[in-house]
């Protein structure tokens, strides 16, 4: 089988780190889940735009070691790939985060804007993701698994997985059989 894996939200917290900037540099206080189930209420989409670019919080750190175990478990019988849609860039610092996370498949690292199209020609079987308007454009082209996030808590669609581990343990047992 073919597996893709989105990254920020689902293999990598990004948005931990975006928060704290924001804590940091603006004196926020409130909780991950009250600000990202919502965070145009509190930053126009420009303030994330800025963040984004900064690189360093794109390597900040390493795939966890059940994760990384299960990944490299899935990629002894099947094809791993990794798409996702970061800043232009960032493409050195995500490969470095890749390397050193020790991603198995490394040469599937897909970085692009746009990720969708990259989605569609890889003709995955499965691709985990987190964003609610990804998945409604790939869905028609692949078997998406939603992992739950506190943005897209009211969005209805299924499968969904409490977390990254979750769904993989899944794909293990009965995804891949």
């Amino acid at each position: 089988m073919r597996i893709g894996f989105d990254i920020d939200g689902v293999l990598y917290p990004w948005h931990k780190y975006a928060l704290n900037h924001l804590k940091r540099f603006n004196g926020e206080k409130i909780s991950y889940d009250e600000f990202w189930s919502n965070p145009l209420e509190y930053y126009p989409d420009d303030v994330y735009g800025e963040i984004a670019r900064i690189i360093e919080y794109y390597n900040q750190e390493r795939l966890t070691y059940s994760i990384y175990e299960r990944l490299y478990k899935l990629s002894r019988n099947h094809e791993i790939f990794y798409v996702t849609s970061r800043p232009e860039n960032c493409k050195e610092i995500t490969k470095k985060w890749a390397l050193e996370s020790e991603l198995p498949c490394l040469d599937n690292l897909y970085i692009a804007k746009d990720k969708d199209p990259i989605i569609k020609d890889l003709h995955l079987d499965y691709y985990i993701e987190d964003l609610p308007k990804v998945v409604d454009k790939i869905k028609e082209h692949t078997k998406v698994l939603l992992i739950n996030q506190p943005w897209n808590r009211d969005y209805i669609y299924e499968p969904r997985f409490f977390n990254t581990l979750d769904c993989l343990t899944w794909l293990e047992h009965n995804g891949t059989a």
